[in-house]
């Protein structure tokens, strides 16, 4: 009982002072009260219970004799009416409106802490101490996770000393309270700006490079096109951006447009989904009520994310399948080696680049009460994962490759990357037995499905997003659904799709559905889609009494039959039976859009932990909210993609083709002069 009284002491002492730098205002507050306390307490009382409440917030019980000194000091600064000593108590945290609501999740002022300056010799340091026991963890028992990543961990700020260390405030707050807490190096900031490393210049000096050798190329293609005959300088005028401006605002309507304007929309779809998912891990106000929030049936398509990027395993599929059947129709040779090399020279520029910039520069960009949490962490993850990340092993390398990660979405570029080296095996037998294409459709699909069902009936997995009610669900999505034979017949589905568009077009498929067919077919797609995407709530119900089969089947079906619904969806808006949806899905605008799609998807995870790891508050959850920051991430993200699109995507997609491009111009002028 005495131990929780001294948290309510702390807690209850209300923040009285105003706006740091309003000095004429903050000591008419402090005479106010001085007066207040004489008209209501006996003086000796009032200042013993300033006195034993400052003893919480001082670190007099600290490690360091230097800690303790200017402690003392700060106490007795802030018994005296010092206005320095008061800014230091008027910042950390107090009991607020609403501190029952989000768990304690206090982050006192930061600015304010930062900018005290004692005549003592000494500055205000701002501390974030987590709380351990006082709270039980209500979403996840796994140890194994980063406490950081705890949505529901308590924590308040203290304003201390720049003497003390996050040690000292660790031993002075566990004793006071007689509570366990977490604190790290990251713990704690002042307003001395950490310095820049080796590592750090050297990334920035690589990326100086970069903008130096866009300049030149720029400058080159503006001057003479004559540089263009030459191998090496048609390499360095990859990086022009007069040459890449015009590949991005090109609007020249291809065979398979519609694909753009549904890449554009899963990728929106992605940053939503992961704009939720990053909410719930940083301080909130919703607190109790997240429970609920996660709840309503409306947002249960938003928390279908890992069911959403399953369009981008389809779109992959069908994109392999259909360029190889392409270009086997124009006699192009196929080589196994550079068929390899095209898609890891595609994808691994911009992986590079996230990698170098979070492993260093990305560090020093921010500020705030959780900045070095967040930003400290993903450094030392970038720094660390950097091997499983270009390579293109971390789904199965890492434990948790999407919490404990340094880019989350890698996941997904893994599997992807790991079924494009699976693909020509069944590029091969779809290509030398197109006779049996609809007998291997059904066995590879029967196979996914029950691996996929034996696999989720043997570890109980659960379904639904990775946060639920009443547990969560990092180990179903983090750990098993981010691996490849849950993805595998998606990817074949989009194979088969794009066999099936390549000789649509080559008039060798013939389609003459009549249209009541096609009405039943969008029908079943459409409900198909919707069931599975809103069943999603049955799982994010607070009732966990459903059946493990339950789950069971709908980890095994749901990606299977929702990839035949936007399968059904795509063919039949490129075989002439879309109308409206192949027209908004064509819309020129789109295809702009889908070049930068690659860059918004890569680049949007680190831009919104930006933003939440700069708050001073804690969040409020909300609809409107949620609608408005999402499409600040959109269009932030499109400005960034651009940016890298410019700069680094379309360069390196230039260079691998130009080898590629040679061989043609041989054969071409060997058929000519023979």
């Amino acid at each position: 009982m005495h131990i929780h009284l001294k948290l309510l002491v702390i807690i209850f002492t209300n923040e009285a002072l105003g706006t740091p730098g309003q000095r004429k205002f903050q000591e008419q507050v402090i005479q106010k009260l001085q007066s207040l306390k004489e008209a209501n307490f006996p003086g000796y009382l009032a200042d013993e219970i300033f006195f034993h409440t400052l003893t919480y917030f001082a670190p007099v019980k600290a490690e360091s004799a230097a800690c303790r000194n200017d402690s003392v000091l700060y106490l007795e600064a802030a018994l005296n009416g010092e206005l320095w000593a008061l800014r230091m108590l008027d910042a950390s945290t107090k009991m607020e409106s609403g501190s029952l609501e989000n768990y304690f999740q206090n982050m006192g002022n930061y600015e304010e802490c930062l900018d005290v300056e004692s005549p003592r010799n000494f500055v205000g340091k701002y501390c974030l101490v987590e709380f351990s026991d006082f709270f039980q963890h209500r979403m996840s028992n796994n140890s194994q996770l980063n406490p950081r990543y705890d949505p529901f961990g308590a924590f308040v700020s203290l304003c201390v000393p720049s003497s003390c260390t996050h040690r000292d405030v660790e031993v002075h707050t566990g004793k006071s309270l007689n509570s366990s807490i977490h604190m790290s190096t990251t713990s704690c900031s002042t307003r001395y700006r950490e310095h820049m490393q080796v590592k750090d210049y050297a990334a920035l000096f690589l990326l100086l490079i970069i903008l130096a050798l866009v300049m030149v190329a720029t400058v080159l293609d503006f001057l003479s096109a004559k540089y263009n005959k030459d191998m090496n300088l048609r390499a360095v005028s990859s990086f022009s951006l007069y040459k890449n401006w015009k590949k991005l605002t090109s609007t020249n309507q291809s065979h398979l447009s519609p694909l753009n304007g549904l890449r554009f929309i899963a990728t929106v779809w992605v940053v939503i989904g992961d704009r939720l998912f990053i909410n719930m891990i940083v301080p909130n106000l919703s607190g109790g009520k997240r429970e609920f929030y996660i709840q309503k049936w409306i947002m249960a398509n938003h928390f279908s994310l890992n069911i959403g990027v399953d369009i981008f395993f389809l779109l992959s599929g069908l994109l392999v399948a259909f360029n190889f059947f392409k270009s086997k129709e124009n006699g192009e040779s196929f080589s196994i080696l550079r068929f390899y090399l095209h898609r890891y020279i595609r994808l691994t520029p911009m992986v590079a680049l996230l990698l170098l910039i979070n492993s260093s520069v990305f560090y020093y960009f921010g500020d705030g009460p959780i900045w070095k949490n967040m930003a400290g962490l993903q450094r030392d993850q970038c720094s660390e994962q950097w091997f499983p990340n270009i390579f293109y092993v971390s789904n199965y390398y890492l434990q948790y490759p999407i919490l404990n990660t340094c880019l989350p979405q890698m996941w997904y570029l893994c599997a992807d990357m790991q079924l494009y080296i699976l693909s020509p095996l069944l590029l091969f037998a779809l290509c030398y037995k197109p006779k049996h294409t609809s007998w291997l459709t059904i066995i590879y699909l029967v196979i996914t499905t029950l691996v996929s069902f034996l696999d989720a009936t043997y570890k109980k997995l659960k379904a639904g997003p990775i946060f639920t009610v009443k547990e969560n669900n990092e180990i179903s999505f983090g750990s098993e659904c981010t691996k490849i034979h849950l993805s595998a017949g998606t990817y074949f589905i989009g194979m088969i799709l794009g066999l099936s568009i390549c000789r649509f077009k080559q008039g060798i498929l013939k389609i003459n559905l009549p249209k009541g067919a096609v009405k039943q077919c969008w029908f079943l797609s459409t409900s198909m889609i919707t069931i599975i995407l809103y069943s999603t709530a049955v799982f994010q119900s607070a009732d966990d009494s459903r059946p493990q089969i339950l789950d069971t089947l709908y980890i095994a079906l749901s990606r299977p039959m929702f990839s035949l619904a936007i399968a059904w969806i795509l063919f039949a808006c490129i075989s002439g039976h879309g109308g409206c949806v192949n027209t908004f899905l064509s819309l020129p605008i789109f295809k702009p859009l889908a070049k930068l799609s690659y860059g918004i998807f890569m680049t949007h995870v680190t831009f919104q932990r930006f933003d939440n790891g700069q708050i001073r508050i804690p969040l409020d959850h909300s609809i409107f909210n949620l609608v408005r920051t999402v499409i600040f991430d959109v269009l932030a993200t499109a400005v960034i993609s651009f940016v890298t699109f410019m700069t680094i995507e379309s360069p390196f997609l230039e260079m691998n083709r130009l080898p590629k491009t040679d061989l043609k111009h041989e054969r071409n002028l060997k058929e000519t002069t023979s």
